[in-house]
């Protein structure tokens, strides 16, 4: 009788020894699907939007032979500086106070850079980072409401603008709105 105790405990603590171990290995793959995803979303997100937005006259200094000059890494601080989040609708008053705080929370503490390569975003050459301009910084986008909805910023000499962009389909990205414009001086 003792020892068929003993071998049920045994069976027992295997059983929740293997649940605890396959929990964690589950809550690891999912982080590393999250950030695959997220690395996914972003190159697609930058590569649908390359025409319309990167290649802007605007940034002309920061093209040359169809190809963008970026900053060699994604980075979310100090890009978004002043922008407003509890406008009216001219900024986003369409949100509702939930959503806003979390942006503020994702813009505010998301500052590790996320180094890209030249293939990272199609016809694009990166610089390393220096003092003077002679690239484009873009920010990490911030995807939210289940990657439908981004937030991201392009930085230049002229300062940082802050555009709100919509995903349509599995590929396309439709603009929504500028958000911000911070004029560097």
């Amino acid at each position: 009788m003792e020892l068929q105790k003993f071998k049920i405990m045994n069976l027992i603590k295997n059983k929740i020894f293997i649940f605890i171990i396959s929990f964690n290995l589950f809550a690891f793959v999912s982080l590393a699907q999250v950030d695959r995803r997220q690395i996914k979303e972003t190159k697609n997100f930058y590569n649908a939007i390359r025409d319309s937005v990167l290649a802007n006259p605007k940034y002309g200094k920061f093209i040359i032979n169809d190809t963008l000059l970026l900053r060699d890494y994604l980075c979310n601080k100090g890009v978004f500086g002043g922008m407003v989040l509890y406008g009216d609708s001219s900024s986003l008053g369409f949100l509702n106070d939930n959503d806003k705080k979390n942006l503020l929370f994702l813009i505010k503490n998301d500052t590790t850079k996320y180094y890209i390569s030249n293939n990272f975003i199609r016809k694009s050459i990166v610089a390393p980072d220096k003092k003077e301009f002679v690239y484009l910084r873009l920010s990490k986008p911030i995807f939210f409401k289940k990657y439908t909805l981004c937030v991201f910023c392009i930085g230049s000499p002229e300062g940082n603008t802050t555009l709100l962009y919509r995903k349509i389909n599995d590929t396309n990205w439709v603009f929504v709105k500028k958000i911000g414009y911070i004029t560097t001086y």
